[in-house]
């Protein structure tokens, strides 16, 4: 799956009030949904590197504003300008990594988290998870 992509398509639903709320009750249960069709699902998550060119495209869609993301923070009232800002996104997707992955589902879910993956499940093949 791709996760921003994801994020992009299931947005809060306005009951959430917080991060873990959006997480819990919308976007892992979305995921573990995806699980009753398979064995496994793999998520990758993008990465933002600055002085690139698709940061340069990026920039000129405009700015959001910088919202730190952790558990108990407020979600922000605009989803879309939240989304604008790269290091907003770094922290939801890596947030949600974690999230994912800490479910009890019997289903392995597999996430990239920044430079490393991370496993809901310990891993048979580790060939699976290269890069």
């Amino acid at each position: 799956m791709d996760g921003a992509a994801v994020v992009n398509i299931i947005r809060p639903t306005g009951t959430e009030r917080t991060f873990s709320g959006y997480a819990t009750a919308t976007f892992v249960p979305y995921v573990i949904a995806q699980l009753r069709h398979v064995k496994r699902v793999d998520i990758v998550w993008d990465t933002y590197k600055e002085n690139s060119l698709k940061a340069t495209t990026r920039s000129l869609r405009g700015a959001g504003l910088r919202q730190r993301v952790a558990p108990d923070n407020q979600l922000p009232r605009s989803w879309k300008d939240f989304l604008r800002v790269d290091q907003n996104k770094q922290e939801l997707f890596q947030f949600l990594a974690q999230c994912v992955t800490s479910n009890d589902s019997e289903r392995q879910v597999i996430s990239s988290h920044g430079e490393q993956v991370l496993s809901s499940h310990p891993c048979d093949d580790t060939a699976t998870l290269a890069h």
